[in-house]
């Protein structure tokens, strides 16, 4: 009973800050604060959500648990919700070649992994490709507001907010995981979202050195 509380909890504060990201962020592209931002970004984004949703989809059939329902929920938030920012960053983003380079380079990824895994039946191939598609492109972002010397395309709620959903989800995981004693879908989710948050902390420390420290 304790854990459901948690799990349920947990659900609810991460439906609150999809929004409190989503929000702030497509108002700031719509005003033209873009620069650092990379259109990597939201299309690995994209890529990652629809991944996960999968993911959490097959973790649902192996076991029907509240918990699992819930991930395929916040997963189908998140596949709106970054939806919404690729439409809008289309027109706002500037694409550079660099940009194409590292786009090739999650490609050959992508592909290494389907060949080392056969194809996309093994979750784990999914937990990687979680990995290309969205650890990478936050990899890219620092770069990215490095080399223009900005941040300003990140709003600091999104910023903020993106902390507040991946450190819970990846909480939510690890329980679910461990009351699923590790099964291969939860490991391969855990991956994923693991590497999501500890690249997502470079992300962050890049933006206050550019943003609060060096203003």
């Amino acid at each position: 009973m304790k854990e459901e509380r948690k799990i349920f909890f947990l659900f609810y504060f991460q439906i609150i800050m999809v929004f409190a990201y989503t929000i702030p962020q497509i108002l700031n592209i719509i005003s033209g604060k873009t620069k650092g931002l990379t259109l990597v970004l939201y299309g690995g984004f994209m890529i990652y959500v629809l991944v996960n949703f999968l993911l959490s989809i097959q973790a649902y059939d192996v076991k029907k648990t509240k918990g699992r329902k819930y991930l395929v929920i916040i997963f189908s938030l998140w596949v709106l919700s970054i939806g919404s920012l690729l439409v809008f960053g289309m027109t706002k983003i500037f694409w550079r070649e660099e940009d194409t380079v590292i786009s090739i380079i999650i490609l050959f990824l992508s592909f290494v992994t389907l060949f080392y895994f056969n194809g996309l039946k093994d979750p784990l191939s999914k937990g990687f490709f979680g990995v290309w598609f969205k650890s990478l492109p936050q990899l890219w972002l620092a770069y990215t507001m490095l080399a223009v010397g900005s941040g300003i395309g990140l709003h600091p709620i999104s910023l903020i907010a993106a902390h507040c959903t991946s450190t819970p989800r990846l909480i939510h995981v690890f329980i679910i995981g461990r009351a699923g004693k590790w099964d291969r879908e939860s490991r391969s989710l855990m991956v994923s979202e693991a590497s999501n948050v500890i690249t997502w902390w470079i992300v962050t420390i890049v933006w206050i050195i550019l943003e609060a420290v060096l203003v």
